[in-house]
């Protein structure tokens, strides 16, 4: 497992790397579902299907909102476990 803390290693340089394009891609691919989001509102269409096609963003921007709560949760967990194992 590459350490954050070890800047020298070739591991860490690649792996930031692909961090930096994973998290470019997905700003990017965030700001389009926005985009898209907020064209719903202006396309034809009756207010059943456009409530529908609202629904499906909101599905799936729940869905990442439980991800990254699970995230952050299991984060805390491996830190509270970390201090724990120093004492």
């Amino acid at each position: 497992m590459c350490s954050l803390s070890d800047h020298n290693s070739p591991g860490i340089i690649f792996l930031l790397g692909k961090c930096e394009a994973v998290v470019e891609h997905l700003h990017s691919a965030f700001q389009k579902a926005i985009d898209l989001y907020s064209e719903v509102d202006f396309c034809n269409g009756s207010v059943d299907e456009k409530q529908q096609l609202k629904s499906l963003f909101s599905v799936s921007f729940n869905q990442i909102r439980s991800e990254m709560d699970f995230l952050e949760t299991d984060q805390n967990t491996n830190v509270k476990s970390m201090r724990n194992e120093m004492k």
